[in-house]
């Protein structure tokens, strides 16, 4: 069976393949039971590696074309159940072309990596990938043969048409390399005049005398020959680049035409295959018509000699007449699909003529781009041996520069000795107006650093002076304030042991006052008035304190300070005698004359002598202890509760 019957599948819009699949599908299910094959790409595109040689190629190429097909009915219904199962498949358009687009995504990848150098050519790897299969998925596998071979025709005009753009960029590569080596050949040209003068003008100075300014002019035309040298071998090594390079060139470009031709060889082949397979569809077909028309004329026979039974069985058709309008319809229904097919192919092979014959027509115009590379290749031949012929001569001008440089030699010798005791002197020279510039620097810098130090030292002693000045200033005060704070702290521990023999008299005061509630009344009437004044007191204490910082910080405050303590400490003697009294009086407390205030000079009435005791006496006491310290303060506050 040709592998070429199912091209039709991987077009799902076509109109025949709409009509074949509405005959082959019921047809499927009237079907027996069929043998299946497993089918794996993974396994055959992994196959052995023998698969992929040409040899083994054109065997199964061989074996599948030179196939007999001696009974064209028995091979489709029992001797090919790959084409029954074919046949019997519903065929999925979407799935078909998701495969082809797969295929032709695979196919530009490899091109691309065919064209950056990774791999060989995509087609004909592809090719090998493809004639690994089995005829059997030729018939019934993702992809048909025809697609497939299409495909790659494409990838070949693909591939060829970037061959074609990758040899013109090396043609104009080469071109640059060749205007690259005119431009180096007109150089060495120049410098091979320049050579010659520089002979010319050596030549003249050896004939006459030798003066400084002679000298001079002949080191500059050693140096100058010395240029012109490694010039020239940076020449012949471009040269000698250039000449691998058209090498490399001309292999690549052989390499590839041969691919090329291998390429259209393999295509032309494949086409006499396709050729031969159309020619054995369409002697298969014949052979089905004829068949069909023999059981035609045999069934019309058949039909004429049972007329006068059929008068008699009226009740139907007999089962022989049955199975031949079956084995007719099956029949037809085959020559119509063969038909489809073969026209398929038909086009198939058209297409794939009018692609070999584009396929020629770029290997010949790739033959005539060798032919172009082969003349640009000889025209760099012929500039080489001009280069080659140039070095000859630069080689011939080297020797006789050496002639001179020998003949120049001594003139050198002694012009060298003149300049190096000229040069001794000069240096001589040089250094020691050198160090006495340098010495005049370093006096010229001495003076400013001694003039800087003398004005740094004065502002320092002025300094010094007015900082013991301040210092002794400081200390005067802080012999004040430390006299000052010392007496302060004895009043303070004096007063202290007052107010504990002041409070050990609370105790017992209060001890007296428990046993009279009016009294108790009073007193708390007082103690609050007390309170009140306390308060006052402390607020007065804080601004003695504050008045004592001011005092610390200036001499003047202090003078105020002690006149402060001395009217306070003359306020506590007085209120200490009349407590004294009071103490030696008891009587006074209950007693109802009026009593002077000593503080303000104020009578009092009868109403307020229960507030002799707590009232006159213990603020003062409290006022004058909170003024040195808080915790007397605090204890005369325990004592009020």
């Amino acid at each position: 069976m040709n592998d070429k019957t199912l091209t039709a599948d991987q077009n799902p819009s076509h109109p025949a393949l709409k009509e074949f699949q509405q005959k082959t599908t019921p047809s499927a299910g009237s079907a027996g039971p069929k043998k299946k094959r497993k089918v794996k790409a993974g396994d055959q595109l992994d196959a052995a590696a023998d698969r992929h040689s040409p040899d083994n190629v054109s065997q199964e190429l061989e074996e599948t074309s030179a196939e007999p097909v001696s009974n064209p009915a028995s091979a489709i219904n029992s001797d090919n159940p790959g084409l029954q199962v074919c046949l019997s498949r519903p065929l999925s358009s979407t799935e078909s072309l998701r495969q082809i687009s797969q295929q032709l995504n695979g196919l530009l990848s490899e091109s691309a990596t065919y064209i950056n150098g990774d791999s060989g050519p995509p087609m004909v790897t592809y090719l090998f990938r493809f004639l690994k299969m089995d005829p059997y998925d030729w018939f019934c596998g993702p992809e048909s043969h025809m697609s497939v071979c299409y495909m790659n025709m494409v990838c070949v005009s693909n591939v060829s048409e970037e061959s074609r753009q990758q040899s013109s960029e090396l043609s104009e590569h080469l071109k640059l390399r060749v205007n690259e080596n005119n431009g180096l050949k007109q150089e060495v040209d120049e410098l091979r005049k320049r050579l010659e003068m520089a002979d010319s003008m050596l030549q003249q100075f050896s004939s006459q005398t030798g003066s400084p300014s002679e000298h001079q002019q002949v080191q500059l035309l050693l140096e100058e020959k010395h240029q012109i040298e490694a010039h020239t071998a940076q020449l012949m090594e471009s040269v000698a680049q250039l000449q691998v390079e058209r090498d490399q060139y001309a292999v690549q470009i052989q390499e590839e035409g041969h691919a090329w031709k291998d390429k259209t060889e393999q295509l032309l082949s494949q086409v006499r295959l396709m050729s031969e397979e159309r020619d054995s569809t369409a002697a298969q077909i014949q052979e089905l018509q004829e068949k069909i028309t023999e059981l035609e004329n045999a069934a019309a026979l058949m039909s004429k000699e049972q007329e006068p039974q059929a008068v008699s069985q009226a009740s139907g058709p007999s089962e022989s007449e049955l199975a031949l309008q079956e084995t007719i319809s099956s029949l037809q229904e085959e020559r119509d699909a063969l038909s489809l097919q073969y026209q398929a192919q038909v086009r198939d092979n058209e297409q794939l003529s009018r692609l070999v014959q584009e396929q020629e027509v770029r290997l010949e115009e790739l033959e005539r781009h060798a032919e172009r590379s082969a003349e640009e290749a000889q025209d760099r031949l012929q500039i080489l041996e001009d280069v080659q012929s140039d070095k000859a001569t630069i080689s011939r001008a080297l020797a006789q520069n050496r002639d001179l440089k020998n003949q120049l030699a001594e003139l050198q010798n002694g012009f060298v000795k003149l300049t190096n005791e000229n040069m001794e002197l000069t240096s001589a020279l040089q250094s020691e107006q050198h160090i006495k510039k340098e010495i005049a620097r370093k006096i010229g810098q001495l003076q400013e650093d001694l003039h800087n130090a003398k004005e740094q030292l004065q502002e320092k002693c002025g300094e010094l002076a007015s900082a013991q000045e301040h210092r002794d200033q400081c200390l005067a005060h802080l012999q004040q304030y430390t006299a000052g704070y010392q007496q302060l702290v004895a009043e303070r521990e004096h007063l202290h042991h007052q107010f504990l023999q002041q409070a050990q008299l609370m105790d017992r005061l209060q001890h007296d006052e428990v046993q009279g509630k009016v009294q108790l009344e009073q007193s708390h009437v007082q103690l609050q008035e007390a309170q009140e004044k306390l308060n006052q007191l402390a607020r007065d204490n804080d601004e003695l304190k504050t008045e004592v910082q001011e005092l610390l910080n200036s001499s003047a405050k202090l003078a105020e300070l002690q006149d402060l303590v001395m009217r306070l400490v003359g306020e506590r003697n007085e209120w200490y005698s009349r407590y004294m009294s009071a103490i030696g009086n008891p009587d006074l407390l209950s007693s109802g004359g009026e009593r002077l205030h000593p503080a303000d000079g104020h009578t009092e009435s009868p109403g307020a002598t229960a507030q002799s005791h707590s009232y006159k006496l213990i603020p003062i006491q409290f006022a004058q202890m909170s003024r040195f310290s808080e915790p007397v303060q605090l204890q005369a506050l325990h004592f009020q509760k």
